[in-house]
């Protein structure tokens, strides 16, 4: 005699087999909800309702762009896009260049392929902009002459890849509503979290730190908000002669960390130095000063490597 599963179980086992929607996973997701959808009728109306849950768009340059952008979104709104989460997918120099780039409920973005050089970055993203992943290879002067992401309710922001602006971060000033900051293989160069504006009154629970060749010091560590509960970091290796980028705390005063901290995530690069080693030594014996966990991880492991956003959903952020 076959044996079935009740549906209330089968639907909870598909709403876990289908992929957060983080960018490694987005495209994946896509495919097994549509996969799922023709599975059984009892799993078509979850699968329908995860695939509804983003939209991904990609433009190229040209003069049609912005009303290409414009039919793409009612498009996706027609089959059912709740309007909340967009992937964008740029290429060419003026593909942002645009008054309007999202509709006004969107509360998440990837922004994300931008190409080597381009004037600007979108000024009127919707205010009800919560999330916000920016993948940005290289910015024009220009764009850093006003902070261009001042969201009022914007908790979580995301820079990934290199952006080659020492003065990047002052782009998003720091509401007091921000919970989650993922800082991403970005080469910001000098003191990378120096530039945060107002960063003791952030209330920022979730930081993730990843720069090739930049590394955090004394100072910045020192400094980290009060409210800090999960950190993660991914130490960087700073040119041999550059003594402003080499680690500074594994000397006394003793390094210390904010007493709020939950876990410290410690991602061992693929090139181990000295350097390492002893800032993983220092940062241990500091988060268990403060009851922290400490875990260490592979920077790749078996050809993946480390998700920032899959480790900050995973703590919450």
């Amino acid at each position: 005699m076959t044996v079935t599963l009740p549906v209330e179980l089968q639907q909870y086992i598909l709403e876990l087999a289908i992929p957060p929607p983080t960018q490694p996973s987005l495209d994946e997701r896509v495919r097994l909800c549509k996969t799922f959808s023709l599975v059984h009728r009892a799993w078509t109306p979850i699968a329908q309702r995860e695939l509804r849950e983003h939209c991904g768009i990609s433009l190229e340059s040209g003069f049609y762009q912005a009303q290409a952008f414009r039919r793409s979104l009612l498009a996706a709104s027609k089959a059912g896009w709740n309007g909340r989460r967009l992937e964008l997918r740029v290429s060419g120099i003026t593909a942002l260049n645009w008054p309007t780039v999202c509709a006004s409920s969107l509360e998440e973005l990837w922004l994300t392929r931008v190409v080597d050089r381009w004037a600007s970055v979108p000024h009127n993203l919707p205010q009800t902009m919560k999330k916000l992943h920016c993948t940005l290879y290289e910015l024009a002067t220009s764009s850093m002459t006003d902070p261009l992401y001042n969201f009022p309710a914007l908790e979580y922001l995301h820079l990934r890849l290199p952006t080659r602006h020492s003065d990047c971060l002052s782009m998003y000033p720091f509401a007091r509503t921000l919970t989650t900051l993922l800082i991403d293989g970005a080469e910001l160069g000098g003191s990378p979290l120096a530039n945060v504006q107002d960063w003791q009154d952030t209330p920022l629970r979730v930081l993730f730190f990843a720069t090739p060749k930049g590394v955090l010091n004394r100072q910045e560590l020192l400094a980290l908000p009060s409210t800090l509960q999960h950190f993660a970091y991914l130490p960087g290796t700073p040119a041999k002669d550059d003594p402003s980028a080499r680690y500074d705390f594994a000397t006394p005063p003793f390094l210390t960390l904010p007493d709020s901290l939950r876990s410290m995530t410690f991602i061992t690069p693929q090139r181990m130095s000295i350097d390492h080693d002893i800032a993983l030594s220092v940062l241990k014996i500091a988060a268990k000063n403060v009851g922290a966990r400490f875990d260490v991880v592979l920077e790749e492991k078996n050809g993946k490597r480390f998700s920032a956003e899959e480790w900050a959903m995973s703590v919450g952020g």
